[in-house]
């Protein structure tokens, strides 16, 4: 499996298919994407080969294209987790505090505040 960070289609695509039910198909994702995304078949037949070549889809079937089922190989948490993993150890050297440091400015709601606060407690806790 890749370790590289998704292209914005590609990972468009992939969240559709994560909200979908295994196995899907081309044509399936077509459809669940046509009311934000005018792709042709043809588009979306080279991401879906792509994410096959990433090893993020396994792909079933013979005959044309829209025919294949295709399966994730992750969900989405493990793809998320995997991406926060890079992130944090790319941009702020592997430190977790320098991540939450940096999020000072950001707007976070009370309950955002107080989520992460119970967060923290239950983290020690469990340690």
């Amino acid at each position: 499996m890749t370790n590289t960070k998704l292209p914005d289609a590609e990972l468009h695509v992939m969240q559709a298919i994560w909200q979908m039910a295994a196995p899907v198909t081309i044509g399936g994702v077509l459809a669940a994407l046509r009311p934000e995304k005018d792709w042709k078949p043809q588009t979306l037949t080279t991401l879906f080969t792509r994410l096959v070549a990433r090893g993020l889809l396994r792909k079933e079937g013979e005959g044309k294209g829209r025919e294949h089922k295709y399966y994730p190989l992750l969900t989405q948490e493990e793809y998320l987790q995997r991406e926060t993993e890079r992130f944090i150890e790319h941009t702020h050297e592997g430190s977790v505090l320098s991540l939450i440091a940096s999020l000072r400015g950001a707007k976070m709601s009370a309950q955002e505040l107080e989520e992460l606060r119970d967060f923290v407690k239950q983290s020690l806790e469990g340690s």
